[in-house]
């Protein structure tokens, strides 16, 4: 009985190990994937504060805290702060970072987000960021049918005590939405499927 009672306790010695030495393994190449993912999608300056990841929050899968992020505006937007989140927290599939082929994101927490989108008299909107490729149809229609290291397996969006101001020159129009906290849930992978919202909006 020790022997079993030894072994066993070596094992749990092992896997409390793993919940450690895991996450700090891999957390160099999960933060270098957000940031080269983010920057090279954006015509907007994307920073970051303290990043955290743990496997004990979500065992079996990881769970990635970004705080501070901030979104900023460039050209006509210099200056103009599109989005800044408190914190940002994925839950990720621990086996597709093992796997080193794709990362999938399956929970998203979004924690007092302050957004302010703003559309310009000549239609201009700050929130319009997305890169054109610059490829051709050629290389895109190859590349598309590339697996990205980047992909999403969403069952769940929360966000919680967000902020909203919205403002449009052509209308003109000034909208604000104060402590909003939505929950979006379902397969949100789908092209077509059925979401869950809960939540509610101080106007």
């Amino acid at each position: 009985m020790k022997t079993v009672f030894k072994i066993l306790g070596g094992l749990i010695l092992l896997i409390i190990l793993a919940l450690i030495l895991v996450p700090i393994i891999f957390k160099d190449d999960i933060v270098k994937m957000v940031k080269e993912e983010s920057n090279n999608a954006v015509n907007a300056k994307i920073e970051f504060g303290d990043f955290d990841l743990s496997l004990i929050k979500s065992f079996p899968d990881f769970y990635f805290t970004i705080e501070n992020v901030k979104v900023s505006g460039i050209d006509d937007f210099e200056g103009l702060e599109l989005a800044s989140i408190k914190e940002l927290d994925l839950t990720v599939d621990l086996m597709s970072v093992i796997n080193g082929e794709s990362i999938n994101v399956k929970n998203i927490t979004i924690v007092e987000p302050d957004i302010h989108a703003k559309v310009l008299a000549n239609g201009k909107a700050n929130y319009d960021i997305a890169k054109e490729s610059e490829e051709s149809e050629e290389v895109i229609d190859e590349a598309s049918t590339e697996a990205s290291s980047f992909k999403m397996q969403l069952s769940k969006i929360e966000i919680i005590d967000g902020g909203v101001v919205f403002e449009d020159a052509t209308l003109p129009m000034h909208m604000s939405i104060a402590d909003l906290n939505l929950i979006l849930s379902g397969d949100l992978t789908e092209t077509v499927t059925t979401i869950k919202a809960d939540g509610g909006v101080q106007a």
